[in-house]
Formats: C-alpha cells, sequence, structure tokens
C-alpha cells in the first residue's frame, strides 16, 4: 500500500501546483517525505481538520482539475488510513469504493455539477489506472478536459 499512498500523494501535490495551491504542494511533499523516512503520518493527517485546514483550501471554483484534486485525496487518505491501521487492501477496491460514493452523492438530493466529474474522472481511473501510470493518465486526462471545453 505505500507504493500506492506515495503515487497518489505525489499525483495530488503536482495537481495542487497546477491549481496554484503551493503551500498545499509542498506541505503534501514533506508528508511523502516524512512517510517515505520515518513511515509517519502525522504532517500528512494533520493537513485535514480544523480552520485553515485543507479542506479549506479550493475555493469551489467547481473545475474539472478540482475533481481530480477530490478524488486524489479522498483516496489519498483512505490508504493512510488503512495504513495507519495495518490493513491493506488493493487499489481496483480504494477506486471501486470510490466510485460507489459517487454513485450515492449524485442520486442524494445534494448532488451538484463537482459530483460528476469526480465520477468521470473516478470512472477514468478505473479504466486506465496502473500502478506508476498514474501521472501520465492524469495529464492525458487534463489534456482532454482541456481540450472539451476549448470546443464548447
Amino acid at each position: 500500500m505505500d507504493k500506492y499512498f506515495l503515487e497518489f500523494l505525489n499525483e495530488l501535490s503536482f495537481c495542487l501546483r497546477k491549481y496554484n495551491e503551493d503551500f498545499w504542494a509542498n506541505w503534501m511533499e514533506k508528508s511523502a517525505k516524512d512517510f517515505i523516512e520515518q513511515k509517519d503520518l502525522y504532517k500528512f493527517f494533520s493537513a485535514f481538520g480544523g480552520s485553515g485546514s485543507y479542506n479549506d483550501s479550493l475555493d469551489g471554483r467547481d473545475t474539472d482539475l478540482e475533481s481530480m484534486l477530490n478524488v486524489l485525496v479522498d483516496i489519498a487518505y483512505v490508504i493512510a488510513s488503512d495504513i495507519k491501521s495495518n490493513k491493506s487492501n488493493d487499489i481496483m477496491s480504494y477506486l471501486l469504493g470510490k466510485q460507489e460514493m459517487c454513485k450515492k452523492r449524485l442520486a442524494s438530493m445534494y448532488a451538484v455539477d463537482g459530483d460528476k466529474k469526480d465520477l468521470a474522472y473516478v470512472n477514468y481511473l478505473i479504466e486506465n489506472y496502473d500502478y506508476s501510470n498514474l501521472h501520465e493518465i492524469d495529464e492525458i486526462y487534463f489534456n482532454k478536459i482541456n481540450e472539451k471545453s476549448k470546443t464548447k
């Protein structure tokens, strides 16, 4: 699970830079470094909860990139929680779990357009992800959605 956590955390950091969230990109890079050097998840988990936390940083622009960030951080968080609890799942179970959560959210009365984007990205990951190709397929996905937005 360590390799998946690090891959999703590194991609999260990369996407945060695209989103002009350098503070949180640096935070996630430091979290990865702490995990690599000491198997320490404290820095990662301390990003969440409380005023001024990671959860407060995204400003609701409802973009495809923000949906990618939502999914990446959710998956990294679940993997980190399992690592902390000494549990192990295969990566596809995390992706399928996120897909199910997105579907439930879309079926609720609280669904928003961003939920559709989250589900589209999760479905893309399910179809295309294989360990060590996350950055490559994310670049393809990001380019596709940018091309679609230019043609509208």
